[in-house]
């Protein structure tokens, strides 16, 4: 049920993106002025990516591959359906367009449907993979390039101009609040839930592949003490600096977030299993020597390897509480080390 919802909902997207590329294109073919012509074919342009994107993420998500990040599917499904039909109305408004102003209220009257949280929140999710495209920023591209062709065109009125800033206004607070969602604001690296959301989807891809996964979990040392001592503020800043190390330091393809507390989870696919101590050693070494100007911290490594066969979760769960158990025992064993289970 929840599948078919997502699918409906990831359909629904595409439908308006498609009708938006074909609004933009009869706005081109109805205008009279060769200027704005040419502005027009370029928004109709703009929008195939978006609708390329949609096309990718339905495939995506009919082999299972992108997990239920909706909280109320049903709600979701049911608005984008009323502003599928919204757009059906635009569509057919814009065949007997007349006036430059009428075409601007008609494109912001599309711009402002593709706000839905659902939009932005797809997006974010694939963003949140590594080596994925970026359609927020096009589309945050998209909005001001309305804005522009209003002063460009001569054509900016005080209620136009407001008008435009109010909707990429709305689309930067929606893109802040859907963040928030999956990152942790704190470190900024992915929360427990993004995390989970992402290496959901590189694990079946892994499986697919027949991929090696690596799990590395890691703990801050004496983190109790440090908040203890110095204060939650000091832990807070320890925090940012250890997963901002972290981060710089690992491939583009790996995925890292913040399994809780202090500890730190780190997705690695494909990986050379033969080189996985080495990795996790040298990220051990670089937290070591890379905080001793400030407060120095250490942190341990648990890491798991293996391939997944046939169950996604199952398997990847067993991965992580692997690298759970073998965290705990470089922390049983004299911390600031790396322990590779068997």
């Amino acid at each position: 049920m929840a599948e078919n919802l997502l699918l409906d909902i990831i359909s629904l997207c595409l439908s308006i993106d498609r009708k938006s590329y074909k609004i933009y294109e009869k706005l081109s073919k109805v205008e009279k002025d060769n200027n704005l012509r040419d502005f027009w074919k370029e928004m109709s342009l703009g929008e195939k990516f978006p609708v390329e994107y949609w096309r990718e993420m339905l495939y995506f998500a009919e082999k299972g591959m992108i997990p239920q990040v909706f909280d109320d599917p049903v709600k979701v499904k049911d608005e984008l359906e009323t502003i599928d039909a919204e757009s059906n109305l635009l569509l057919k408004e814009c065949e007997n367009m007349v006036g430059h102003t009428n075409s601007f209220l008609l494109a912001y009257s599309l711009e402002f449907y593709l706000l839905h949280p659902a939009f932005v929140l797809l997006f974010h999710f694939m963003r949140t993979l590594p080596e994925e495209s970026k359609p927020k920023d096009d589309y945050e591209n998209h909005i001001q390039k309305v804005i522009d062709a209003l002063k460009k065109y001569g054509m900016v009125t005080s209620e136009l101009e407001l008008l435009g800033k109010t909707i990429k206004r709305l689309w930067h607070d929606s893109k802040l609040l859907t963040m928030q969602t999956t990152i942790d604001t704190l470190t900024n690296v992915l929360n427990r839930r993004g995390l989970f959301n992402a290496i959901n989807l590189l694990s079946t891809l892994a499986k697919r592949h027949r991929y090696n996964i690596g799990i590395m979990m890691m703990d801050i040392d004496h983190f109790k003490e440090i908040n203890d001592t110095y204060g939650h503020q000091k832990g807070d800043k320890v925090l940012q600096q250890v997963a901002g190390l972290i981060k710089r330091n690992i491939r583009s393809s790996d995925v890292i977030g913040r399994y809780g507390g202090e500890e730190f989870l780190i997705f690695l696919a494909p990986v050379d299993v033969g080189f996985l101590k080495k990795i996790a050693e040298k990220i051990c070494k670089l937290v070591e020597t890379g905080t001793k100007g400030d407060l120095p911290v250490t942190i341990s490594i648990g890491v798991a390897k293996g391939v997944i066969e046939t169950d996604v979760k199952k398997e990847l769960d067993t991965l992580i509480k692997k690298s759970d158990e073998a965290l705990y025992k470089a922390k049983s064993t004299g911390r600031n080390r790396v322990i590779i289970c068997d």
